[in-house]
Formats: C-alpha cells, sequence, structure tokens
C-alpha cells in the first residue's frame, strides 16, 4: 500500500517498515532456492514465498506450525479466561473486602481495559527482541501477579495485582494474529485466524463455567493457584516447544537453526525504536474498511459477551439466590453457541487496534449497564442493545460489503 496525493495516509508506517509486507511479484530465485522449495514444499505457486532457509517459519513441517498456533491460541484463551474467570467470586469478594458486587466487578473491567491498552507497549518489544522472548516473560509475569492475587488480603491490593496480570497476559491477543501471519501461507490463513479466534472467543464464558466450581467447592484462592499453575504450565511449553516465528532473513552467518529459534534472547531488529510505532495502530480509525469491522466488532463483544458475563451474577445471582457455582453454569451457553484480509500488510497493527477498542468499549460497559437495566429495565435493555448492535454493527458491515472494496481501490490507488 502507497500514500495517495490526499495525505490520507502520511501516518502509516512506510512499506520497508511494516511488519508483514505481502510481496505478490514472482521474483527470480535461484536453483537451489527453487529445488528446495519444490522438495519442501512441492510447489513454486507460494504466497508469501519462502526462503531456502530450514529456520523460515514458512519452512516449518506441519506439527510445527500448529503446535505454534495452538500454544499462542490457547494463550489468548487464558487471558481471556483469567479476565472472566472471577465472576462467580463476586458475591464473596463483596463480603470479605465489604464492597458491592459493582465494585467487584471491575476486577472484570480493568483486566479488559489493559489488555486492550497494553499491546500497544508490547508489539514494538516484540518487533525488536522477537515473539518468543515476549511470551516468555508474559507468561513468567501473570504467574506471579496471579500467586500475588491469591495472596492478597485487601481490594486495593487485589487490584494492583490484577491490572499487573493484565498487563502480563495480554500480548497474544493482538500479536496472536501476526504469529498466523508468520507461519501460514496466505491460502491457509483464513481458517487458522479462524483457530485463534475461537479461542480467544472461547475464553470469556469458560472462565467463569469452570471456576465457579472452584470457587464454591475449594475457596477463591484456588481460583488463582489454578491460574498461576496454567501459566507456569504455559512458560514450560514455549521454553520447550515455542520457536521464535519473526524471522529475520538475514541473521548471522554460523547459527544454526536451533539457536535461531530457542536461543536467541537478544534483539533481533537493529532498528531504533520510535515514539510513533507505539500509537501507529490507533491511526487506523482513518479507514474506513479498518474501522467499521471494528466497532461493529467490539459492539457485538461488549453486549454478547462483556455484558452477558460481567452483568450475570448481578442480574441472576441476586434475583435468584445463586451461588458461585450455579452461576459458573450460566455460562454453558454461551461455550455452546460459540462452539477477511483487507490489508495484510498491516495485519499486526490491525490486531493491536482491533484489541483496543473491543477491550476499551468492553471496559466501559459495566459502568452503566447497571444504570441502563435500572432504568429501562430488562425489555427497555433489550430493545436498546439490539437499536445499537443493528445501527453500529450490522448497517455499517452491509454498507462495507457494498462499498468497501472501491473505497480501498481509491485509497491504494
Amino acid at each position: 500500500m502507497t500514500p495517495n496525493n490526499t495525505g490520507d495516509m502520511d501516518d502509516v508506517l512506510p512499506k520497508e517498515q511494516a511488519m508483514h509486507v505481502e510481496d505478490n511479484s514472482r521474483p527470480e530465485i535461484s536453483r537451489e532456492h527453487r529445488e528446495y522449495l519444490l522438495r519442501r514444499h512441492g510447489t513454486l505457486k507460494l504466497n508469501p514465498l519462502p526462503s531456502d532457509d530450514r529456520a523460515d517459519p514458512l519452512n516449518w513441517p506441519s506439527w510445527k506450525k500448529h503446535t505454534t498456533l495452538l500454544l499462542v491460541a490457547f494463550h489468548s484463551f487464558m487471558a481471556n479466561f483469567i479476565g472472566a474467570g472471577v465472576i462467580p467470586a463476586y458475591d464473596t469478594f463483596a463480603d470479605i473486602f465489604d464492597v458491592s458486587v459493582q465494585d467487584a466487578s471491575y476486577y472484570t473491567s480493568v483486566v479488559i481495559l489493559f489488555t486492550g491498552i497494553t499491546p500497544l507497549f508490547w508489539k514494538p518489544l516484540s518487533d525488536r527482541f522477537g515473539r518468543r522472548p515476549v511470551w516468555l516473560v508474559s507468561t513468567l509475569g501473570a504467574l506471579i501477579c496471579n500467586v500475588g492475587c491469591a495472596k492478597c488480603t485487601s481490594y486495593g491490593t487485589m487490584m494492583l495485582c490484577r491490572i499487573l496480570t493484565a498487563t502480563f497476559i495480554s500480548p497474544p491477543l493482538a500479536i496472536g494474529t501476526a504469529v498466523v501471519m508468520e507461519v501460514f501461507f496466505q491460502h491457509e490463513r483464513g481458517r487458522k485466524m479462524g483457530i485463534w479466534a475461537l479461542f480467544v472467543t472461547l475464553g470469556p464464558p469458560c472462565g467463569p463455567f469452570v471456576m465457579g466450581f472452584v470457587t464454591y467447592h475449594i475457596g477463591w484462592q484456588w481460583m488463582y493457584w489454578i491460574f498461576a499453575i496454567i501459566n507456569a504450565l504455559q512458560f514450560i511449553l514455549y521454553l520447550f516447544l515455542g520457536p521464535e516465528t519473526r524471522y529475520m532473513r538475514h541473521h548471522p552467518l554460523g547459527v544454526s537453526q536451533t539457536q535461531v529459534e530457542y536461543l536467541h534472547f537478544r534483539r533481533i531488529d537493529p532498528k531504533p525504536f520510535t515514539l510513533f510505532e507505539f500509537y501507529q495502530p490507533i491511526l487506523l480509525v482513518r479507514y474506513l474498511e479498518i474501522m467499521t469491522p471494528v466497532v461493529s466488532y467490539a459492539m457485538v463483544f461488549g453486549f454478547c459477551s462483556v455484558m452477558s458475563t460481567v452483568e450475570i451474577p448481578g442480574l441472576l445471582g441476586l434475583k435468584f439466590g445463586f451461588n458461585s457455582q450455579e452461576i459458573g453454569l450460566q455460562f454453558l451457553g454461551v461455550i455452546i453457541g460459540t462452539l477477511t484480509d483487507c490489508h495484510p500488510d498491516q495485519s499486526a497493527s490491525i490486531g493491536v487496534f482491533v484489541s483496543l477498542v473491543r477491550q476499551l468499549w468492553g471496559f466501559l460497559g459495566p459502568f452503566w449497564y447497571p444504570d441502563m437495566f435500572a432504568t429501562l429495565g430488562l425489555r427497555g435493555s433489550a430493545g436498546l442493545m439490539v437499536s445499537l448492535i443493528i445501527a453500529v454493527a450490522i448497517i455499517p458491515v452491509a454498507l462495507l460489503h457494498w462499498k468497501g472494496g472501491s473505497h480501498r481501490e481509491q485509497n491504494e490507488d
């Protein structure tokens, strides 16, 4: 994508600085390179065209690619699982910390907020130092913070630990899309992105469903201990089975494939940091074909994910006197119900931007959902939510399908 004369794209990273640039040209390659690709893939019709290096993620065997995908997808699942997993314990927290149930719900709200904001900082770090160090720091940091949550004795200290947990656990929610782009060919990405998205979507209902039983039978502290144990297992799996996917074509000579993928913990991209990198995803708000589905997604996420999970203890727990286990069971229906390539050169930035808008909208919801139900009642609230989804999600997406192609062609002209 190149800047047009109107200056609409002045703030977008130039092609040479973009993380993922799809080069659809067919460059001349050496005979050895051609023979390697034919031997490895059986065809030269590959997009993007991989190098002749075994360390290139595009050349990895299928098992290695899918192991990497599952590790990152499960990491994304755990980010939402940890965020929503405390929902069945709202009443318990309200009692032991002498706060309201709504105040207890902010333990989820702050996680939603910080898992949306902090990827803005993780993305540039992962560009320079690689994805693997970020995954290891993420899981180890989340482990320590979840242990801290289990040991908390006050509302404020647990809030601080939840914020730190969200900060550490957040990277895969945004960078996960970049891993899919780095490991799989263009014709494979739709299905693989769907796998990642499924894990992301299952996190919010699975967390409270499972932790409802834990909280009811063995106590809220064990909720955090289980989070920490899972984080420890993730760290071990990443250490031995999570290779580096941020492939640099010009890595140092004499460096083995194992060193490139597992043992290289130094900076891999020498380009200096710029302030622009830390806010560049926000500038994607200027592109209609990106902003429309992002806002649509955020609107549906706010009502169908955050509202239906965060408000269940307040609406059903208090109304019917449900205990934590019974509250967790209310998420079973969401779990069962859960069971396109517009700017590939900005794929990683789009992932960060989607996460930011989605999490910000999800964070704001719990501050006005209770007032909405109190003022409009259940029927009025349902009508308002349907109206907003139609106005902000369905109609704009329909318009984007109608005019999006021509609008994008104008930007790329």
